[in-house]
């Protein structure tokens, strides 16, 4: 082993000065709650400009248990191998006494005085129970407002009293409480700290007006998260030695947990929110489920290669998730918890799937005829026509203008032997059509391309007759006197 260690004090102090005053009560507090307490009272009072004094008192039956700690760092601790307890450095009271500008420690065994010109005093003061510490710390009025604030978040386990400035900190009742197995710290058996695993309970809590959510280890708020709920983890959390912060892996772990047991309880808003979306890769297909519901409505869907299906969902009213929504491993556990289907699953491609039908009737061969000729004449394109059957929309219009109609949906029947006098025939036609350049339904360029074939069709009649003659039924006139296309000047 090494010869023994210097610790420069100074140097320690300014290690820890970003803590400030309230890093000093949270270690004194956390301190004192893992005792076997049922009273805690700090008093936080300015003495004189910016100089304030701190007292925390506790009742606990054991006392400081070896003084010689309070200024010892990294000292084994009892904590370490105890799940439950939030101490594991021996590290927490020497933040306390390294920021103040003098304090002292007094207990069942005795007490020390830490001076502000640098002298650690032992003194014969001793107390019947608990343990009492002292400190004068210097401070800005906003900093002092902004210590109390965050001292009185913290949540106190039934049975014991938290009394700030004289006023008791109302105790909080959980809205759920989830068990999950985290990764923790614990002392081997050689009392070296290993990280581990281990079953515990997250109690969960609503965030009250002025509060901005945080995650806590056994009560005391170690970082924001600005999630829906507080997240209570009743056992030690991998820490750094400066307890503000847990990696994202982690997180998302706990976030998973606490969006299990709380799904049913969160609005639309809410489902929305970062921390339920950074849940979602790890929780239950229940849970992502319900969240997708409130999100997106129960009809959604995935936009994919079949734009048709795109464009026939959104003109029934689902809802599109666009792909961005998600990172691939949250869209992975969607769609493996059932919660999602793409366009082409809902409203199936012909390509893809369906039967092909070759036994054409001969309104089916007329239909064929004048919808290639009506694309060549007015669209200037080669298109294809073929028939099939599936479960799905009852015509689609693919690129290059390939057209597939339904006979499942339509019938044989609905083909007309005369579709030029046909008003379904024209109307399914032109609808279709007006996808020739890949436009999808409900949009303007669809509206548009739906437009351009009735309106150049209907020049096309007036200007070349003969090609509709065959489409029309028997004694139809085509030299009707519809008058000029265009109005002439008077």
């Amino acid at each position: 082993m090494a010869g023994k260690l210097e610790v420069d004090t100074e140097g320690f102090r300014r290690r820890v000065a970003w803590r400030g005053v309230y890093g000093a009560l949270s270690e004194l507090v956390s301190n004192a709650l893992d005792e076997n307490v049922t009273r805690v009272d700090v008093t936080f009072e300015q003495i004189a400009g910016q100089r304030y004094r701190v007292r925390v008192e506790d009742d606990s039956p054991d006392g400081f248990r070896k003084l010689g700690d309070s200024y010892t760092l990294y000292a084994d601790s009892y904590k370490a191998c105890i799940p439950s307890k939030s101490g594991r450095f021996n590290y927490g009271e020497k933040v306390a006494i390294v920021l103040a500008v003098e304090a002292t420690i007094v207990s069942m065994t005795g007490g020390m005085v830490f001076t502000k010109d640098g002298r650690t005093l032992k003194t014969r003061e001793k107390r019947q129970r608990g343990t009492f510490f002292e400190g004068i710390y210097r401070c800005t009025a906003s900093q002092y407002a902004d210590a109390l604030a965050k001292l009185r978040r913290v949540i106190v386990r039934p049975g014991v009293m938290l009394v700030i400035n004289g006023a008791t900190i109302p105790t909080r009742s959980a809205v759920a409480t989830a068990t999950v197995t985290l990764p923790t710290v614990l002392e081997d058996n050689e009392k070296n700290l290993i990280k581990t695993e281990r079953k515990t309970t997250v109690d969960i809590y609503h965030v009250l007006d002025g509060e901005v959510a945080c995650l806590y280890e056994v009560g005391i708020p170690i970082c924001p998260t600005g999630d829906v709920y507080h997240a209570d983890v009743r056992q030690k959390i991998p820490l750094s030695v400066d307890r503000n912060n847990v990696t994202p892996k982690y997180l998302k772990r706990l976030r998973a947990a606490v969006l299990d047991a709380t799904y049913h309880l969160l609005t639309v808003e809410q489902s929305a929110s970062k921390g339920v979306t950074d849940a979602l890769a790890l929780a239950t297909p229940e849970a992502i489920t319900a969240v997708m519901d409130k999100r997106f409505g129960e009809n959604r869907f995935v936009p994919d290669f079949n734009r048709e299906a795109t464009g026939s969902l959104t003109a029934e009213g689902f809802t599109a998730v666009p792909t961005r929504a998600f990172d691939a491993e949250t869209w992975q556990a969607v769609k493996d918890a059932g919660a999602i289907q793409s366009g082409n699953q809902l409203r199936p491609h012909p390509s893809t799937v369906g039967e092909m039908v070759t036994d054409e009737t001969p309104g089916m061969t007329a239909f064929r005829e004048f919808t290639l000729m009506l694309a060549r004449e007015v669209l200037c394109v080669t298109a294809s026509l073929t028939y099939a059957k599936w479960d799905g929309v009852p015509a689609q219009c693919g690129p290059g203008c390939q057209l597939t109609f339904n006979v499942k949906a339509l019938g044989h029947k609905f083909f007309s032997e005369h579709p030029a006098s046909d008003a379904a025939n024209l109307n399914i036609l032109f609808h279709e059509l007006g996808h020739y350049n890949g436009a999808m339904d409900c949009t303007r360029e669809h509206c548009n391309g739906v437009t351009k074939v009735a309106s150049e069709t209907m020049v096309l009649m007036q200007t070349r007759p003969e090609l509709f003659e065959k489409y029309l039924m028997p004694n139809s006139r085509m030299a009707l006197d519809l008058g000029p296309l265009v109005r002439q000047p008077e």
